[in-house]
């Protein structure tokens, strides 16, 4: 009987997070929040992930019945899926590509809605992480889809002002991405070992890669052609294109050279486990890193090809020891 219940409540959170009044489906969220915040006495035993700050700062809220185990997983795993669902949803391109959006206009969400909806997503995966999400690689590739998409969405009109950062500021939507991406590295490399490696790790690589890149080749926000099995990588080259009219209105130099420092302090600590070793990492980093060595003076920022310098003899000067020691 709990579980119906709780499928109704995220079945009608999900229906009114993605309502056109703005003022709806950002309550909505916050009611999602509040919901998945409140944490069953069962699953704090049997996860083992570092706690964001929300979640730790509601933990004095009322409990959750006690379930068993199996019923646990089915409660977080709806979560997850409605998590999903709002945000395919609410990144979806309406019929007309408006560069920025009249503070009127309900078809694209605010940054305020999208940085709330992004803040939601620390507080569901503690749930399911060494359950689902460690070893899943389809869950991965969607919530990274579902990020690349919430930042290619242009910022109103009325907020632009406001929301697109300085040289040294990320605007509070691309903070929210970076804790996220930030929080799967911290619990990725803690649940990795040379032993017991999760299959995220190489694509979570590929992922920093492609939002580093953002500081040269800002996104696009698009309609996704609606071809049936269409591959995510598909997907992602979408939104990695490059130049036109119709690319986001942010500036992405900050948070593109902060994810490229993770990435490259993560490949520092993980450099000799055999997937990294595998999957060619060190080779995708240096193709990367070889886009804004070739523009030099011609990238959008002079900081984005000197740390580029700097990230090239860093990694290096670890994977070169890497490759002569298992050539």
């Amino acid at each position: 009987d709990f579980l119906k219940v709780w499928c109704v409540l995220l079945e009608n959170i999900q229906k009114s997070a993605l309502a056109k009044n703005p003022e709806i489906a950002l309550a909505a969220l916050k009611c999602f929040n509040e919901l998945v915040c409140t944490v069953p006495s069962s699953t704090t035993t049997t996860t083992n992930v570092v706690s964001p700050p929300t979640v730790a700062a509601h933990s004095n809220k009322q409990q959750l019945p006690l379930c068993t185990s199996s019923d646990d997983q089915q409660l977080w795993h709806q979560a997850w899926i409605v998590w999903l669902n709002i945000g395919r949803g609410c990144t979806k391109c309406p019929p007309e590509k408006v560069i920025i959006i009249d503070r009127y206009d309900s078809n694209v969400p605010s940054q305020n809605f999208l940085t709330y909806y992004v803040d939601i997503f620390p507080n569901i995966i503690q749930h399911i992480w060494s359950t689902e999400f460690l070893y899943n690689q389809q869950d991965f590739e969607q919530f990274s889809f579902i990020i690349e998409r919430v930042l290619a969405i242009p910022v109103h009109s009325d907020m632009a002002l406001f929301l697109i950062p300085t040289d040294v500021n990320l605007t509070l939507l691309q903070e929210s991405a970076f804790k996220a991406m930030d929080f799967i590295r911290k619990n990725l490399k803690e649940s990795s070992s040379h032993t017991t490696q999760s299959p995220l790790l190489p694509l979570f690589f590929q992922r920093l890669l492609i939002l580093s890149s953002y500081a040269i080749n800002a996104p696009i926000f698009e309609k996704i052609p609606t071809v049936k099995q269409q591959s995510s990588q598909q997907n992602v080259n979408i939104i990695r294109s490059s130049g036109g009219e119709h690319s986001s209105n942010a500036n992405f130099v900050p948070f593109s050279e902060k994810i490229l420092r993770m990435a490259v302090g993560l490949y520092e600590d993980v450099a000799e486990y055999p997937s990294v070793i595998e999957n060619g990492t060190l080779q995708t980093i240096i193709q990367t890193l070889q886009v804004p060595l070739s523009m030099k003076y011609n990238c959008p920022c002079t900081s984005t090809w000197k740390l580029a310098i700097e990230c090239f003899f860093r990694v290096l000067k670890v994977g070169l020891v890497v490759a002569r020691k298992y050539r």
